[in-house]
């Protein structure tokens, strides 16, 4: 088997590889940074963006609301409404993500 003929070979591989990922509606898990959470739809949101606009997000078990802290050095902060502050996103972010598993949590975002 000659090169040519092995990356012809593997290129028409991928090719059928991927209509059938198409055929049988296949979607990749994309990894997330770590800013960012999937809503209930699939939506990825990055908590980072967020924060900069007025926005509450619902998880079922909680509510989670951007604020503007002109004192927090850190800039835009969250607050939960047992009063828990996040100052920053990757620590809401993974906080949200480890309860994704919970049949009881259901992330909605609201932005306004």
């Amino acid at each position: 088997m000659t090169v040519i003929y092995f990356d012809a070979e593997t290129r028409e591989a991928f090719r059928k590889i991927a209509e059938l990922v198409d055929i049988m509606g296949i979607e990749f898990e994309q990894e997330l940074s770590d800013t960012e959470i999937v809503d209930k739809d699939g939506v990825v949101h990055d908590l980072a963006e967020l924060a900069k606009f007025p926005c509450v997000i619902s998880t079922g078990v909680s509510y989670i609301m951007s604020i503007d802290d002109y004192e927090a050095v850190s800039g835009p902060r969250w607050v939960t409404y047992s009063g828990h502050f996040y100052n920053h996103p990757e620590e809401l972010a993974k906080a949200i993500r480890d309860h994704a598993d919970d049949h009881n949590v259901e992330i909605i975002v609201h932005k306004f």
